[in-house]
């Protein structure tokens, strides 16, 4: 078997396995541990990250795909060129992250009374954003060096952490406080781990530099990172915009929960047709 046939064959395996942690986590043991709103609030958190965070990356995923060929030819261009790519999206983080603050208390705090755990936990929000954000942009970089790992972290690292929180839950070796911040927590972890492994094989390689890539080059290179911003950023919406619609029309996030898990379920019998 081919290298790439060998990769592809191991993403799929991880990718199943993934699919039946997850199936395990919000079908199973979620409904049984956790109320309605709690398994709405975990929806939330999920979905609100998700969209955030493609306005964060602002395309760079696309252009990362896309120019890194370019620029590992050569040592010092590779420097550049991460410092260039993990410079971009952090910009763009603490833009849209700023303007979902400052207007924290239209999007979150009017869930004061109707759904508490939303105005409780809404700034998970945030270090979820990062992590996923960033998460995406590094599997692109990784994925030129083992295509497996950012996989492996995303689709059975996180599941199989919030198996275990579910557990120490379940069994009060921790209260429901502290199950929220874990849950975040294992986002911070997983990005880690992967910032660890490109370090260990050598390939997390920064260079501070104004001007990280080629003047020439600028110009083509943002065109291509807005266009991604413009799509992503619509397709992004336009896929989580009922669950938004839901949160803000009913304010309710037992619908939410109940709407989540019937989604998770019609995705999960869809796989076979893909």
């Amino acid at each position: 078997m081919g290298k790439t046939r060998k990769a592809g064959a191991v993403n799929v395996i991880i990718s199943y396995v993934g699919v039946a942690l997850g199936y395990v986590n919000v079908a199973i043991l979620f409904p049984k541990f956790f109320d309605p709103d709690q398994m709405g609030l975990r929806a939330v958190l999920i979905e609100f990250s998700a969209l955030l965070s493609q306005f964060t990356l602002l395309g760079f995923t696309g252009l990362t795909n896309k120019y890194f060929p370019y620029f590992r030819a050569d040592a010092v261009k590779q420097k550049n060129f991460l410092w260039f790519i993990i410079g971009g999206p952090l910009a763009g983080f603490i833009f849209f992250s700023g303007i979902v603050f400052l207007f924290r208390d239209y999007l979150f705090l009017n869930y004061k009374d109707t759904s508490p755990l939303i105005f409780e936990y809404y700034i998970l929000i945030f270090p979820i954003t990062f992590c996923v954000a960033y998460s995406m942009l590094l599997e692109i970089y990784s994925a030129y060096f083992n295509p497996a790992v950012g996989t492996f972290l995303r689709e059975i690292f996180l599941r199989a952490l919030s198996t275990i929180f579910i557990f120490l839950y379940a069994f009060n070796i921790i209260d429901i406080h502290s199950f929220w911040y874990l849950f975040a927590g294992s986002y911070v972890l997983a990005l880690l781990i992967l910032v660890l492994y490109l370090i260990r094989i050598g390939e997390f390689k920064l260079r501070f530099s104004w001007m990280p890539v080629e003047k020439e080059m600028l110009k083509p290179m943002f065109l291509f990172s807005m266009f991604g911003f413009f799509i992503g950023s619509a397709t992004s919406l336009i896929i989580k915009i009922d669950t938004v619609m839901i949160v803000y029309i009913l304010k309710n996030l037992t619908a939410m929960a109940i709407y989540s898990l019937a989604l998770y379920i019609s995705a999960l019998i869809e796989i076979p047709h893909h």
